[in-house]
């Protein structure tokens, strides 16, 4: 049987450039691309997420954009097995595919494969759900803490997603999520050529300040104003992400205008610094571009992807 091309993966911290890059190789080649972003994938979260534009994805089919609402969040198995059922499709039609994005969960996914978790009940997704709104984070986590401590100790507590997941595996099987992840895992269907996206820490910390400031000016509190008002709670993990949690945090007069966009700016930076020692670890060897000299009109990144 003849080995499957290699499909380019595009890699990066936040404000890196990742989608722009895509984007342009995508535009010039009649390529289509596979978002993995586990944000962009919901409707009505546009600004806080940096989401292509209406007219970008006119000009080139985004799949995993705008594809859910905010109380329907996507796993990553799930992500998984969608994306490489669509791969399939439009390989067999002989349409190129680029996968970008920053999400590690999704990244790894398709890169490496998942354990095999087993499927959990939408009811106890929503009892979990319902306990956050009640009961808090901090309190989740401590739960998690005494069922899971091996998983607790390489997991962001402050991120509701990761441990209202971890916590409905346990709920559901009675068994620490973690040693599932100990199982044989599933192996991805396609291989991947990494491209990751490597700017100077001091640089990209700027691009993140200023990708903030811009999100502001375009209306991101407006925006949260409005998800809010569609009867969205406050407390959906979509929600709790950075630049949604600091906002909302404002407009319950928690804190001021300034401080919630310090707090972006500073949160941002930090989950960038997390991304990139995972890609580090587990991209290690990853092809590094240095993104001063390969702009998205750049013949660079052509020449890259000819090699595949």
């Amino acid at each position: 049987m003849t080995e499957r091309p290699l499909i380019p993966m595009i890699i990066g911290p936040t404000a890196s450039g990742k989608s722009a890059l895509a984007l342009g190789w995508a535009e010039r080649h009649g390529a289509e691309i596979i978002s993995a972003d586990s944000r962009q994938v919901f409707r009505h979260l546009d600004i806080g997420t940096a989401k292509p534009k209406p007219e970008e994805r006119r000009r080139v089919r985004h799949h995993f954009v705008d594809e859910r609402e905010p109380d329907r969040p996507l796993t990553a198995a799930e992500f998984a097995a969608e994306a490489e059922a669509r791969i399939e499709s439009l390989s067999a039609k002989g349409t190129p595919v680029v996968v970008a994005g920053g999400s590690t969960l999704y990244l790894h996914a398709l890169h490496a494969g998942l354990a095999d978790v087993p499927e959990v009940p939408a009811i106890v997704r929503e009892r979990l759900s319902a306990e956050l709104e009640q009961r808090g984070l901090p309190a989740l986590a401590d739960e998690l803490l005494g069922a899971d401590p091996d998983l607790a100790a390489r997991t962001d507590l402050h991120n509701p997603r990761r441990v209202l997941r971890a916590l409905e595996v346990y709920r559901h099987t009675g068994t620490p999520l973690s040693a599932f992840l100990t199982k044989p895992r599933r192996m991805p269907r396609f291989r991947y050529q990494i491209l990751l996206l490597n700017w100077p820490r001091e640089v990209l910390y700027k691009r993140i300040e200023s990708r903030v400031d811009a999100m502001m000016a375009q209306g991101l509190v407006e925006e949260t104003q409005q998800v809010l008002g569609m009867g969205f709670s406050p407390t959906l993990p979509a929600l709790q992400s950075i630049g949604y949690a600091e906002t909302i945090a404002f407009l319950h007069g928690q804190t001021t205008l300034p401080q919630a966009v310090a707090d972006i700016q500073t949160h941002t930076r930090q989950y960038a610094k997390r991304q990139l020692t995972y890609f580090n670890k587990y991209f290690s060897d990853a092809l590094r571009l240095d993104p001063a000299q390969t702009s998205p009109d750049s013949a660079a990144i052509d020449r890259i992807f000819q090699l595949l």
